[in-house]
């Protein structure tokens, strides 16, 4: 099985990843676990958009003898508010919008009634972006179950067939923000396997199961005013300065590419008395809302497990202090995520953290919060397991949780965990994910250096603390001839020659060789030359440690000046 890494458009100062796919090789099922990551070729130079978002109109991942069941969310419209419980600002609104499926495959895709399983199950959500950039999911709905399909021109050339129980090929259909708000066609999501599209009708919520009749048989319910529609509470669209996205996803049966079953749109609320009006100004977009958020985004692709999506934004503070935010959304892993941990560099320090879920109160799920821990090299949130708890609040399919904490370190390339609910062959996820590297002057080995700004001809002094008594340590630079042998030590000796570990400084030149006092501490004065070339140089301290290892200091820039 493979799972796609994809970053796409780090910002500025952030070390950026090419386009990578990530082989994860499972160990025996009995273990249930992930043990193995192993880089692998994936060349896509000109389209960062995995090829599985696309249309597969080649037919390269078609069924038997080259069929493709492909159905594509057309047309997205209508928000609008159906009903309500409570007054503003402590109620609650019950709402809906108009979707359009369009097959764009080469075979009919199956619309039967319940309590037939053989249809398309549609959720909906809204998101919340707040005024300083963060996504958070905010309303969920039950899903509507397809029930009829019209055969409508206008995506293709469509040979309708009235009154036929499939979308036929070239064919679209509509269902009215009524229609998918009728709560007598509205099941709760945890009944329907996202991956393979599979509804069990017995014991389900359709199912009298009273005795008195055949089971799987057809049941009507009493609703209350808002059941099971996309519920939203006032005080979450009550926010100052925030904006608005609802999406609609719909679950085929063995579609081929469940990845372009979703659009979304934006949208503006505004109230008069306890109404919530929608506008819309923007058109629909094809995908999913959380794609097109944040800096990067990072999949999990498996035809066995499911896909899933880590969308990563961050944010300089200043100070070398930047906020991370991750919206970690579930599309198909039907195992369901309960942990999430993300990787840390040495002497990072979390602060600030944060974790948003959506309020689901219909289906048998607690909406307890996740708990976080920081364990030196992580920083993870989860829930209670399986064996704890079926029923804690795990990230369900078709859901963002979002996840957020502050660091004093820049952006790098490290890895994300996801951990699985359910019982399966495999237990946990890694990917690649932008996380916090190290600090700027603060590492883990114990080393700081400070030194002054630099000037031709003038006297220059460098400390470095945090050694071990008496320890070797050595300065060194990026930059070739800038202190040459005139300064104490070895001069210009190439670093990998030493077989010392300095990231940042390869090639670097060693100029200073010095021994610790008793308190860990070795200093450095030096002249530095009036020939020293004038640009920007990197210094760093390093101190070789047993085994080969080596420790090293934070790395100061400096601009030589006359």
């Amino acid at each position: 099985m493979n799972y796609r890494l994809i970053a796409l458009g780090l910002t500025g100062g952030v070390v950026a990843m090419a386009a990578t796919q990530l082989r994860i090789s499972p160990v025996a099922p009995a273990t249930g676990s992930l043990n193995r990551i192993l880089p692998a070729s994936f060349e896509e130079p000109d389209d960062l958009a995995p090829d599985w978002a696309r249309p597969l109109l080649d037919g390269s991942l078609a069924g038997p003898e080259g069929e493709l069941l492909d159905v594509e969310v057309s047309a997205l419209s209508g928000l609008v508010q159906r009903a309500r419980v409570g007054s503003f600002p402590n109620g609650r609104i019950g709402s809906a919008a108009s979707t359009t499926s369009c097959n764009i495959g080469n075979v009919d895709v199956p619309w039967f009634r319940q309590m037939d399983p053989r249809h398309p199950f549609i959720a909906q959500n809204l998101y919340r972006v707040t005024s300083g950039g963060r996504l958070e999911q905010i309303g969920i709905g039950w899903l509507k179950h397809g029930f009829f399909a019209a055969d409508a021109s206008g995506c293709g050339t469509c040979d309708p067939d009235f009154g036929d129980n499939h979308l036929n090929i070239g064919c679209q259909d509509t269902y009215g923000s009524g229609n998918n708000s009728d709560r007598n066609w509205l099941g709760p999501r945890f009944e329907v396997n996202p991956l393979s599209g599979v509804w069990d009708p017995c014991g389900s919520h359709f199912d009298i199961g009273n005795g008195s009749q055949p089971d799987c048989r057809e049941s009507s319910h009493s609703h209350g005013p808002i059941d099971h529609m996309l519920r939203v509470y006032d005080a979450d669209l009550n926010v100052s300065g925030a904006q608005f996205y609802y999406e609609s996803y719909y679950v085929v049966i063995d579609d081929d590419n469940n990845l372009n079953n979703a659009s979304y749109r934006r949208t503006t609320a505004s109230r008069s008395g306890d109404t919530w009006s929608f506008s819309h100004p923007e058109n629909m977009v094809r995908g999913l809302y959380v794609m097109d958020w944040g800096d990067t985004h990072h999949f999990v692709n498996d035809r066995t497990h499911g896909d899933g999506i880590i969308a990563t934004r961050t944010v300089d503070l200043g100070g070398g202090n930047f906020r991370f935010e991750y919206a970690v959304y579930n599309h198909t892993l039907w195992q369901q995520v309960n942990s999430f941990s993300v990787s840390l560099g040495s002497g990072v320090n979390v602060s600030n953290a944060g974790f948003h879920t959506p309020t689901e109160d219909e289906e048998p799920y607690s909406n307890e919060a996740w708990s976080m821990t920081v364990n030196g090299d992580s920083v993870t949130w989860n829930v209670e397991d399986f064996n704890t708890n079926e029923f804690s609040n795990t990230l369900r399919y078709g859901t963002v949780y979002t996840f957020w904490f502050e660091a004093n370190a820049a952006p790098t390339a490290g890895s994300a965990t996801l951990g699985l609910h359910k019982p399966g062959d495999i237990d946990t996820i890694t990917m690649g994910c932008v996380t916090p590297g190290r600090p700027a002057n603060s590492e883990a080995a114990g080393l700081v250096m400070t030194m002054p700004n630099l000037r031709r001809g003038q006297q220059a002094t460098w400390t470095i603390t945090g050694l071990r008594s008496r320890e070797t340590v050595y300065l060194a630079y990026s930059q070739a001839g800038i202190l040459s042998d005139r300064v104490i030590g070895l001069g210009p000796t190439s670093l990998p020659a030493l077989g010392l570990d300095v990231e940042l400084l390869t090639p670097g030149v060693i100029f200073a060789t010095l021994r610790a006092n008793q308190n860990g501490v070795a200093t450095l004065t030096a002249m530095v030359p009036v020939d020293a070339p004038i640009g920007r140089t990197a210094f760093q301290a390093v101190a070789p440690r047993s085994g080969g290892a080596s420790v090293k200091s934070n790395v100061e820039l400096r601009s030589i000046a006359n």
